[in-house]
């Protein structure tokens, strides 16, 4: 059975990936008919830029989101879930660490 964890913690890893995708292009939008971030991951949704917001399958939370000086940082908290502040996972020890979508602007 230890192939079929590592399997279905693969596939939560793919779905984080592509939720924090979706909404790194979301936040991109919104800054270009805005000309800023917004200041939490709700307001995507309010001006119809992203459906529903997503859920972390680690945690079962919203996605974490901050803005980081010109740009921003989305991310799911991965496998250990824990908030690790937003320190992307070793690939060697995927247990340690989240998976972060960084935009420097």
């Amino acid at each position: 059975m230890p192939a079929l964890e590592k399997s279905g913690i693969a596939h939560d890893r793919g779905v984080t990936w592509t939720a924090c995708a979706k909404l790194t292009i979301a936040l991109r939008l919104y800054r270009m008919k805005h000309d800023e971030y917004p200041d939490k991951l709700s307001q995507l949704v309010e001006g119809k830029f992203i459906d529903k917001l997503p859920t972390d399958p680690f945690s079962g939370k919203s996605y974490i989101y901050r803005k980081e000086g010109k740009g921003f940082i989305v991310y799911g908290v991965g496998q250990n879930g824990i908030d690790d502040g937003g320190m992307k996972a070793d690939p060697k020890d995927r247990d340690k660490g989240d998976i972060v979508w960084k935009c420097s602007r």
